[in-house]
């Protein structure tokens, strides 16, 4: 009798009985916290995406106050008094590096046909939750007319 093909069967049989138990311990010890993380995440995007929008409209504003208190004067002197109005801002922590870069005079201002061109590079915005953390790099570019009303995006 040829008995060599019994050795290899019955180590296969108990590898699956193993793998079998090792499966059902997983599946038994699986703890459903996706949702969580899904909430998480979704926070983190919907803090973002404000945290932009609030930088643009806060870009708008500045400038708009700028140019409304000084209305003659020259990009270069706009440029200046952009970045003195914004030592005087508290600095929320979730507009990123905005206020950096406009106290830096990392921006900027071009005047073309009683129009302004206001751009600003290398913005991020962030938002953290545990040990996750979302940042996002953007550009803003705004033409505004002689008055210092937002035309458009360029």
């Amino acid at each position: 009798m040829n008995n060599r093909g019994q050795v290899p069967t019955i180590i296969l049989v108990v590898a699956a009985l193993v793998l079998a138990v090792l499966a059902l311990f997983v599946i038994i010890t699986f703890q459903d916290n996706e949702n969580f993380q899904s909430k998480d995440i979704s926070r983190m995007l919907s803090d973002l995406e404000f945290s932009q929008q609030y930088i643009t409209i806060q870009t708008k504003f500045i400038f708009q106050e700028t140019l409304s208190s000084c209305p003659t004067c020259p990009p270069k002197q706009l440029k200046q008094k952009i970045k003195d109005s914004v030592k005087e801002i508290p600095v929320p922590h979730y507009v990123g590096n905005l206020f950096l870069q406009l106290r830096t005079g990392k921006f900027t201002l071009t005047e073309e046909n009683s129009q302004y061109q206001l751009e600003i590079q290398d913005l991020f915005v962030q938002s953290e939750k545990g040990v996750n953390k979302i940042v996002r790099n953007f550009n803003i570019c705004l033409i505004f007319d002689s008055r210092g009303n937002f035309l458009r995006n360029c």
